[in-house]
């Protein structure tokens, strides 16, 4: 599965507002939902937009019933800072990619149509 800009905060907005199921494109509160915008001109929309998806998922692992460990926290957290301080678009496709690895196939399954806990 890939995990792409677009798809990252449709899916993230989706799984807090929509039963776990994408919006559709540009459904955010913002309307970026959209690789349109994935583009130099939008950077810090898209920084603000990307940092505000991870952690509508990070909460959900942080706020689960089983305790999380504190070197998992810091993992969460470093994705919100690394994404505040990316300089280009690269940065922040190199970055998704490395929180799907470590957080969204982590802790997340998706079956093609709904986004739910592991």
């Amino acid at each position: 599965m890939t995990l792409d800009w677009e798809f990252l905060i449709r899916i993230a907005f989706g799984f807090k507002e929509n039963k776990g199921r994408e919006i559709r494109m540009g459904g955010d509160p913002a309307g970026m939902a959209n690789n349109e915008y994935f583009n130099d001109r939008h950077f810090n929309d898209i920084v603000i937009t990307t940092g505000y998806a991870m952690q509508i998922l990070n909460q959900d692992v942080k706020n689960r019933k089983v305790a999380v460990p504190n070197d998992t926290i810091t993992m969460l957290d470093s994705f919100i800072v690394q994404i505040l301080n990316s300089i280009t678009i690269g940065d922040i496709e190199n970055i998704i990619d490395s929180y799907k690895t470590l957080v969204f196939e982590r802790f997340f399954k998706y079956d093609g149509t709904v986004l739910s806990r592991k």
